[in-house]
């Protein structure tokens, strides 16, 4: 009889070997020591404590995503601007068809299946090999302007009334590296509360100028109207020539308070999300960055508006010292302005046209491009 063998019939007959008396006890040990052949000593030992059961021996988990997941996953993740996987996979369909209706997809029926199948969690570890992050630190340029400040209303961030499009926040982002001396370029970033699609545009300098002239050709690129424009309280802002640009344009002109920046905290994410992340912190002067930069927005409105999804807060609760927010299903902003009832119906056909003519491949290359040739303006 085999020790395995031997082992299962000691741990069977010990708990009555246990419980038995004594004469009991001998005719079970005969009983062991004639079916199993070995000495009575050994037999005693068993029956008194029988060896316990041995788990068997467990190779490596088989993994259920294999190498050709983990390569389409990361295709999509950089095709999306490398987003958290709790934005990324609600995406993943779309995302998808718009990679094959382009051609740009490089995987079977097999793994298209596993890839709408991914939880965040498991997005997460398939990417964990390839996330790298950084937090580069930059300076703030803002001064207060000291004009026009009784004649222009503020609003904090809780009086926006997140019911229709076209109410923005707009801020200034510096592009001077360490060194503010001299002139250098600016970007202007300009989000929607409500639908959060953002628009920015390069800038020769901050002058009272070239701001209007940057909001303008945002005004004209966006696809619905802008009808409320909400700024710091900075000199590029608070002053005559943008009063009476918002005035002869219908826009309703509100300023937040003075070293408030959650009064703004829809444009400064994007400053951080958009221009900071994509840009960086190097110094950028002259024309022909400037319309490198320019060019660069151009694309990048696309990957940001149409390809990358954002979540919204929905609600947010203080249990004790805890904070628990609670946040919507991630959505581009594009999704989020077709399913508004605000939206025209030609607004809307008009951006699923440009949403199928998009190629999210291409766009990710096309922002590589950019941005490599952007780097070789920086001082």
């Amino acid at each position: 009889m085999s020790s395995q063998s031997i082992g299962e019939l000691a741990r069977s007959r010990s708990l009555d070997y246990g419980r038995s008396p004594r004469i009991k006890k001998t005719a079970i040990l005969d009983e062991f020591v004639a079916a199993t052949g070995v000495k009575r000593k050994t037999a005693i030992t068993l029956l008194r404590d029988p060896p316990p059961v041995k788990a068997r021996p467990r190779g490596k988990p088989k993994e259920r995503y294999g190498s050709d997941v983990r390569a389409a996953l990361e295709l999509l993740w950089a095709a999306s601007g490398h987003i958290c996987s709790k934005r990324l996979v609600p995406s993943l369909a779309d995302l998808v068809r718009m990679m094959e209706s382009h051609k740009e997809s490089l995987w079977s029926e097999q793994t298209k299946e596993k890839l709408l199948k991914l939880s965040p969690a498991t997005c997460d570890r398939l990417l964990k090999a390839k996330r790298k992050s950084f937090l580069p630190v930059g300076r703030c340029m803002t001064k207060p302007g000291s004009m026009l400040k009784s004649q222009i209303p503020i609003r904090t961030w809780s009086d926006w009334p997140e019911e229709e499009p076209g109410f923005c926040e707009m801020d200034l982002v510096h592009h001077c590296d360490d060194n503010t001396s001299g002139e250098y370029l600016h970007s202007i970033t300009i989000t929607d509360v409500v639908l959060g699609w953002t628009e920015n545009e390069a800038l020769r300098n901050r002058s009272q100028k070239s701001v209007e002239l940057a909001v303008e050709s945002i005004r004209v690129r966006m696809p619905f109207p802008i009808k409320g424009l909400d700024s710091d309280s900075g000199s590029e802002f608070i002053n005559e020539l943008m009063l009476a640009y918002c005035r002869n344009n219908g826009i309703v002109f509100t300023r937040s308070r003075p070293y408030k920046k959650n009064d703004q905290c829809k444009v400064e994410q994007k400053n951080w999300s958009v221009v900071r992340q994509n840009v960086g912190y190097n110094r950028f002067e002259g024309e022909e960055a400037r319309l490198v930069l320019s060019a660069f927005y151009r694309m990048l409105r696309l990957l940001v508006n149409y390809i990358q999804p954002s979540m919204k807060l929905v609600s947010k609760e203080r249990h004790g010292a805890r904070i628990v927010k609670k946040y919507d299903i991630a959505k581009t902003p594009c999704q989020r302005a077709l399913e508004h009832p605000c939206i025209s119906p030609e607004v809307k056909e008009a951006l699923k046209h440009q949403r199928e003519a998009i190629n999210p491949a291409h766009i990710a290359r096309e922002i590589l491009r950019l941005r490599a040739e952007l780097y070789k303006h920086a001082k």
